[in-house]
């Protein structure tokens, strides 16, 4: 979780910004506090993102203006996502080392979705996203991923074992390699996992666009079912898939959700105060061990 002081910092950020364009929040409520911390301007139909766990790896503002200009595309042509604010700027700002953009309140209603509508509204996206023109860096959040494997903080929340696990397994390919020559890139989400779409009056919605970049479809599908694969009996899986349609590599979808895995451990691990007793987190490695070890005994 994120910090009480970071919390505030970010809090304050928000605020300032929003007063620069003439806009008092008298009580902002802050939700949210891994990755990012969101702030409900209140009284304000506005929610500020402030980019506080990313912020550790991440720095300027390009992977956050993708996001608005992204955001914005979707919303121009009626997609199921989240729209950046039209009260003020939406960024991405900053103030006191605080990258914030800021977007449309969202009622949220607290009911699940079905799997067969998160497979559908994440193909009315892609479908949306086929004519977006703007430049998006390929296999951005893969590359970032296996960049990420040897991160100090990383390294620290990690016993030797896990560490070579996932050494491992960022060892077994090469992606920027293996999937540029005939596999088609094009717009993805970058983080397509059900806790990034949001029930509402109006049906489901897709938030969290910072991980935006131009990969394989596969991997979206990958943030959408890994969870289910990997932690699951997987019957969720099956009927994402089969909502969302169309051709999809199941070869190379078996190997983006080994990434995604990869991915998830990667980040838990980096933002974690304990590691050792996060159950999904050591429920991730251990698919992965599992995973590890079937491949070795095949190659025999």
């Amino acid at each position: 979780m994120t910090a009480p002081h970071t919390t505030d910092r970010a809090v304050a950020a928000a605020s300032a910004i929003a007063r620069g364009f003439g806009l008092e929040s008298t009580v902002p409520v802050v939700f949210g506090g891994n990755s990012n911390t969101m702030v409900h301007l209140a009284p304000l139909p506005v929610v500020a993102r402030v980019a506080t766990g990313t912020g550790l790896v991440r720095s300027g503002p390009a992977w956050l203006a993708r996001e608005v200009e992204v955001a914005r595309h979707l919303a121009a042509v009626g997609a199921p996502a989240v729209r950046p604010s039209t009260l003020l700027d939406p960024g991405p700002h900053t103030h006191d080392g605080m990258a914030v953009s800021f977007w449309e309140l969202v009622a949220i209603r607290h009911e699940p979705i079905a799997p067969e509508e998160a497979g559908r509204s994440l193909r009315r996206c892609h479908d949306a996203l086929d004519d977006y023109r703007g430049e998006l860096p390929a296999l951005g959040v893969i590359d970032e991923t296996l960049r990420l494997v040897d991160h100090p903080r990383v390294a620290a929340s990690l016993d030797d074992e896990d560490r070579h696990l996932l050494d491992r397994v960022a060892a077994r390919w090469n992606v920027t390699r293996e999937f540029r020559d005939g596999v088609q890139l094009r717009p993805l989400h970058g983080d397509a996992h059900l806790l990034n779409l949001w029930s509402t009056r109006a049906g489901p919605i897709w938030g969290d666009w910072e991980d935006v970049f131009a990969g394989p479809i596969e991997w979206d599908l990958a943030c959408l079912v890994s969870a289910s694969i990997v932690l699951g009996d997987g019957s969720t899986a099956t009927a994402m898939l089969r909502a969302y349609g169309g051709d999809v590599d199941r070869d190379l979808l078996h190997r983006m959700i080994e990434t995604r895995t990869l991915q998830s451990v990667v980040w838990a691990s980096l933002l974690a105060n304990d590691a050792a007793r996060n159950q999904r987190l050591r429920a991730r490695l251990s698919w992965l061990r599992s995973l590890l070890s079937e491949a070795g005994t095949r190659s025999r």
